[in-house]
């Protein structure tokens, strides 16, 4: 067991020990593997915390621990099923990623943290940046992230120039560039992001007036159609024999629109309309906010944040919502700014093996999430929490972040 003192960092994933996303097994052992022999040629003084949420059978048993230098350490944190049936969406979502990342962060051992994820390859580049620990616990680090197609999990030290063959997208600050399509898609906090959003949210006003008022026209039609015409179910019988076609297609037509509820409907849209001046304003409060404030890279930031854990806790770590992790990690850098923190872009590369869970097929994602029935933050509710803690800093504050409560099962390896 490695000892209890403070260690420089303390790498923080989570996962379970089933095939989530796609060669789960194999991303695991992959991941610990090139962790630890980079770590070690390194030798950067270090700790690995793998939060093992959920699992049916222990990741423990699974996983094949790499020989480790004195000073570095993996640390297995096991939540079991008991403790995640706790969570309002257990039934729908296998686990709560942030909050497991919470639970690391809140045992930790090293002064920094890097909250990363189990499909990251890190550059070389940004490991010897690490080992000179030139950094400030004040500032907030953030990289961009190459997404590739990777299946060599055989080979934990394959070279950089081999992943950069493979790269699918380039997640940068303002935008995911589609290498293949050649395309740029701008990010919520990115000027033209923001414009984009208020436009869109402009033209679903728009859009929802124009069947408002058709609608209305149709109800219209349907009261003339009753008042002036009188027609009884007898009379739309003797109409339906009528041999001059083209009337008795709009007859039909009439009939069936009669028999739709048009005052609930316009009720409905009446609702719509008037919820969006409200979500237009909040666009408009994020617009300033972009123009005024530096420029956070929230881009796949769940991916590689690296934070003193001092300023982890005094951030009350990760929102601890149980929906699906979206924006749930931008939130952790909006409140940082706002608390007067400070960020640097790291000139450096990480790697994300791209799967089928993830952010990567958005449009996928969002369908699966929409038929599941399974919460997420959308841009405009994460505006509005914006905005929001623009107002009060302790909004969304949790003391008891991270299961502080709860006795957890931890399990160290040093093998040296």
């Amino acid at each position: 067991m490695a000892k209890q003192n403070l260690l420089d960092f303390s790498f923080i994933v989570t996962t379970r020990n089933d095939n989530h996303g796609g060669n789960m097994y194999l991303k695991n052992q992959f991941f610990v593997n090139r962790w630890a022999y980079n770590v070690k040629k390194l030798d950067i003084n270090c700790e690995l915390i793998i939060v093992d949420w959920n699992s049916e059978k222990n990741l423990r048993n699974k996983i094949i621990i790499p020989k480790l230098n004195p000073n570095q350490s993996i640390r297995i944190i096991e939540v079991p099923n008991r403790i995640h049936k706790k969570f309002k969406n257990y039934k729908k979502l296998n686990m709560f990623q942030m909050i497991a990342k919470n639970v690391g962060a809140r045992r930790a051992l090293g002064k920094y943290l890097i909250l990363t994820n189990i499909d990251i390859i890190f550059s070389n580049s940004l490991l010897e940046f690490l080992k000179n620990k030139k950094l400030n616990e004040n500032f907030i680090y953030r990289v961009d992230r190459y997404d590739i197609n990777f299946n060599k999990f055989d080979n934990f030290k394959i070279t950089e120039q081999s992943l950069d063959s493979n790269v699918t997208h380039i997640n940068k600050k303002y935008y995911t560039y589609d290498v293949v399509k050649n395309i740029k898609y701008w990010t919520y906090n990115s000027f033209s992001g923001a414009i984009i959003n208020l436009l869109k949210n402009f033209f679903e006003i728009i859009k929802y007036l124009t069947m408002l008022f058709y609608h209305i026209a149709i109800n219209l039609l349907k009261i003339c159609y009753f008042t002036l015409f009188k027609i009884n179910s007898l009379t739309k019988f003797k109409l339906l024999k009528l041999k001059n076609k083209y009337l008795l297609n709009i007859l039909k037509k009439i009939n069936y629109i009669t028999e739709i509820n048009y005052l609930k409907l316009i009720t409905g849209y009446l609702k719509l309309i008037t919820g969006y001046p409200k979500i237009i304003i909040n666009d408009l409060k994020l617009l300033l906010t972009i123009i005024i404030s530096p420029k956070l890279h929230t881009n796949a930031c769940g991916d590689f944040q690296l934070i003193s854990k001092k300023t982890f806790i005094n951030l009350s770590g990760y929102y601890e919502y149980d929906g699906y992790s979206f924006h749930i990690d931008s939130i952790l850098m909006w409140k940082a700014y706002f608390m007067g923190y400070k960020f640097k872009d790291l000139k450096f590369k990480m790697f994300h093996i791209n799967h089928t869970e993830g952010y990567t097929n958005s449009n996928e994602l969002f369908k699966n999430l929409k038929k599941k029935d399974i919460n997420y933050i959308s841009n405009n509710r994460l505006i509005r929490i914006i905005n929001n803690l623009k107002k009060n800093m302790n909004y969304l504050n949790n003391a008891k972040f991270g299961l502080v409560d709860y006795k957890l099962n931890e399990f160290f390896f040093n093998k040296h």
